[in-house]
Parts: structure tokens; sequence; C-alpha cells
């Protein structure tokens, strides 16, 4: 004979799976997402599908006209713009960190 809370322990988990995996099938048709593929990527996947699918469809809703770094600049503090420019870099923009592999004007060659 099956115990009771076995079952129950094994109906609960099953149930709230099969119910996430609805949400996210109703969700991803109304966002424009694959509706199917997300569903079955959280119902074979319990924990880490719905965080895939929060993260996927985070990135989903990104505009790039409502972004305010998107041309690269930034404001000052007020409090901070009589400040004179860092005399370690001359007033020049900091260099991009080179890796091991890139080249090197390093002048002549010796």
């Amino acid at each position: 004979m099956v115990d009771p809370l076995v079952v129950f322990l094994i109906a609960v988990p099953v149930w709230i799976q099969l119910l996430l995996a609805a949400f996210v099938h109703y969700d991803a048709g109304d966002i424009g997402m694959n509706a199917r593929k997300w569903a079955a990527i959280v119902g074979v996947i319990p924990i880490a599908g719905l965080a895939v699918y929060l993260l996927a469809r985070s990135e989903h809703f990104y505009d790039p006209a409502s972004d305010p770094y998107r041309e690269r600049t930034h404001e000052i503090h007020p409090s901070r713009r009589d400040e004179p420019p860092d005399p370690a870099t001359n007033g020049r923009r900091a260099e991009p960190a080179r890796g091991p592999n890139d080249e090197r004007d390093d002048g002549p060659d010796r």
C-alpha cells in the first residue's frame, strides 16, 4: 500500500512545476517568445529553467532608446565640477587594458 505522505510529497512539487510551466507558456506567448520551448525548459529543469527564463525575459525588454548610457557619456556631480583633472592622466582618457597577446608599439626593434 502507498503511504499518503509519500504521494503528497511527490504530487505537490510536480503540481507546482506544472503550474510554473503553464505560467511560462502563457507569459512567453504574450511577449513574443517561443512559448512551447520555454514551457518545456521550465518543465524539465525545475529551478534553473525558471531562472534562465526570467533572465531571458528581462533581456527581451531592453530598449536602447531609453538607455541613459548608450552614448557612453556621464555626468559629473555638481560638487566635483571645480576639481582639477587627475594629474596622473594629464587630462587624457585612460587607455583600455591590454591582454598578453596584444601587439604594442614599444619603439624601434632591438
